[in-house]
């Protein structure tokens, strides 16, 4: 019988430590979707940048043409 509540016992705090890894684990995964909205934005800055580089050196390149 002692046993049986040492088990009991056991599983209980497994149990808890279950909870406690899955609320953790929910608190991370809110964590990383925040730092995904992060990147997104990030991605999307580099995108416009990388745009107005195309731009200047289509710019230069007509300039260099317009020389010879």
């Amino acid at each position: 019988m002692v046993v049986v509540v040492v088990v009991v016992t056991v599983s209980d705090a497994v149990a808890a430590d279950v909870a406690i890894s899955e609320s953790a684990a929910n608190h991370h995964h809110q964590q990383q979707q925040e730092q995904q909205q992060q990147q997104q934005q990030d991605q999307e800055q580099q995108q416009q940048q990388q745009e107005q580089q195309q731009q200047q050196q289509q710019q230069q390149q007509e300039h260099h043409q317009q020389h010879h």
